[in-house]
């Protein structure tokens, strides 16, 4: 893990006791940039910093289960999650790390449809440690799921993940471009060990089903 994180604790540690007109004052602050143009496109220290509070909202979020507020905060993390600024586009993958972390109770299966999203990313758009900040919440959110819920999540988030580490695979096979599917197959096994690291739910009793794992 990177230890660019701390500015984020930081601000969490600030605004875990924030007042509801504070909390909706920061919230609507970064909103109110999104947008405006040319500062919107041009102007990606603010995005950048503007993702880290949203993402230091979390505590918030949870506590008043602000399901809108933190939807709005989630559309704006994707528009910088999209920015071709990497700096932009990592902080975005860390906030949203940070409130699936923190608010992966009340986002439930829907924030999933982000995984999709991501695989329509074109390769190299986001660094593999971004992706692997993304896949850390999106799996800390399945693991909140109920037992069924967890193992349809994982099935749905394994599956992209195996498929390319077997075509990768079987490429290598023919000896062309080593490095690019090496690369791929380490960033496949590095997501898969993500994944079922978050995984702590355990089948019902009696039941006989396997661990999701």
């Amino acid at each position: 893990y990177r230890n660019d994180t701390a500015p984020l604790k930081e601000l969490r540690s600030q605004v875990k006791n924030l007042d509801d007109a504070t909390a909706v004052s920061m919230l609507q602050l970064a909103l109110s940039f999104q947008g405006v143009e040319p500062m919107w496109s041009n102007c990606g220290p603010l995005r950048a910093t503007l993702s880290s509070i949203l993402g230091a909202l979390g505590p918030w979020f949870l506590h008043k289960n602000a399901v809108d507020h933190l939807s709005q905060a989630f559309n704006f993390l994707y528009a910088n999650l999209t920015h071709e600024d990497k700096s932009v586009s990592s902080a975005a993958a860390r906030a949203m790390r940070s409130l699936c972390s923190e608010c992966g109770g009340i986002l439930g299966e829907p924030v999933l449809a982000l995984y999709e999203q991501l695989q329509t990313f074109p390769r190299g758009h986001l660094d593999e440690r971004d992706e692997v900040d993304i896949v850390d919440g999106l799996s800390a959110v399945a693991n909140k799921l109920p037992f069924q819920g967890v193992c349809q999540a994982v099935e749905r988030m394994v599956t992209p993940i195996r498929d390319s580490i077997a075509a990768s695979t079987t490429a290598l096979q023919s000896g062309r471009d080593v490095d690019v599917h090496s690369s791929e197959i380490r960033r496949g096994v590095d997501l898969f060990n993500m994944i079922v690291r978050n995984l702590t739910t355990d089948p019902p009793a009696g039941s006989g089903a396997p661990h999701p794992a």
